[in-house]
């Protein structure tokens, strides 16, 4: 029961970001965060407030779930560290990253059952996975950790090889080139 000193757009769960619209058929359990969380008067926070969120929750899931070793159960070694992953396996650090990330992140705290911040939470495994994923297909399935087990995800973009300057530069240089009319001058 959300409390009554709570506006209604406050979203108190997942089911109040569906009469706001906030979710389509595709994604019906998994709502936009930045959207989502919003302050006690029911307004949406900023941008660089939600980064600063992102960015708590992301530090907590290096230090205290990224680092654990693979369960003695074998099935663990075939699933893939998301929500459900540490969930089951970890279920303890999982809640204690929760924890951690509502003390330093009390706007999260202005929901029921915790979902925004398990859903901030499972953003950041999801992302985590995904850079895997990108830099074994990358690497051409190289592992990601380093001999100390500190993961290492590298950028996928490629890099730009000319500054604008050097094109720029370029450019003069061949149109100088070729003249005035733009065809290669010829020798008479």
């Amino acid at each position: 029961m959300q409390p009554e000193s709570y506006k209604h757009s406050v979203l108190w769960n997942i089911e109040d970001c569906q009469e706001h619209g906030l979710v389509t058929e595709k994604n019906m359990s998994r709502p936009p965060m930045e959207k989502c969380i919003r302050n006690s008067e029911g307004n949406s926070i900023s941008t660089s407030e939600y980064n600063a969120i992102k960015a708590t929750a992301r530090m907590l899931v290096n230090i205290h779930l990224v680092p654990l070793g693979t369960p003695a159960d074998p099935a663990a070694r075939g699933k893939t560290k998301m929500r459900t992953y540490y969930k089951k396996y970890f279920l303890q650090n999982f809640k204690d990253v929760l924890d951690k990330l509502e003390a330093q992140e009390p706007i999260l705290t202005l929901c029921a059952a915790r979902w925004k911040a398990e859903h901030i939470v499972a953003n950041c495994l999801t992302a985590i996975v995904d850079a895997e994923k990108a830099a074994k297909k990358k690497d051409g399935g190289d592992g990601l950790e380093s001999n100390d087990g500190v993961l290492n995800i590298q950028s996928t973009k490629r890099q730009r090889t000319n500054t604008v300057e050097e094109e720029l530069g370029s450019r003069k240089k061949k149109k100088r080139d070729r003249g005035d009319s733009g065809m290669k001058r010829a020798c008479l």
